[in-house]
């Protein structure tokens, strides 16, 4: 298997705060994880960062929103098992919240260095840009950063959001 590409994000200071490097690099290596994480299971066909970090603001407070294209995503979503997060994000971690978010079910993560990662686990058919779902819409409008996308799922949909005028929806995939 071929070294995964390196995530860099250059975090501005917003409102004044200004991302230390050890966080920058924290954020760094927990994406790198769990990208090393999607690309040994078959099931899983995509991942993305989403929200502030992928924006280029996130600040100190930020957490890490991360969208998980999923066969399955129940598999990872449903029951009070998840072991499996602190093999994918490559540390121990302990859920903090789940909650469903339209097709998006977020399992929410706190790091031991006060970190919290959100895991938005959803179906292959939240990358579907025929028709743009309005929520799927907004959190791609919101910074969208495809790490694996062997398929080009989400660079469609990218591609797709930038050429459509879509409404707002009420459902929201996670806080920035």
């Amino acid at each position: 298997m071929s070294a995964s590409p390196r995530v860099v994000i250059m975090a501005s200071a917003c409102d004044g705060d200004v991302i230390e490097a050890s966080r920058s690099a924290e954020f760094e290596s927990v994406v790198g994880a769990v990208a090393a994480w999607v690309r040994g299971r078959p099931d899983i066909h995509g991942l993305a960062v989403v929200g502030s970090w992928a924006r280029g603001r996130a600040h100190m407070r930020s957490d890490v929103d991360l969208i998980v294209l999923a066969e399955d995503p129940e598999r990872y979503a449903d029951g009070d098992d998840d072991s499996w997060m602190a093999e994918a994000l490559g540390r121990p971690a302990v859920t903090v919240r789940r909650r469903a978010w339209g097709v998006v079910t977020e399992r929410r993560a706190l790091l031991p260095s006060g970190l919290e990662v959100e895991l938005g686990l959803a179906p292959l058919s939240w990358a579907c840009s025929e028709p743009l779902d309005p929520g799927t819409a907004e959190v791609v409008r919101g910074g969208c950063l495809p790490v694996v996308d062997a398929e080009g799922r989400l660079a469609r949909l990218i591609d797709a959001v930038a050429g459509a005028d879509v409404s707002s929806s009420p459902h929201r995939f996670g806080e920035t």
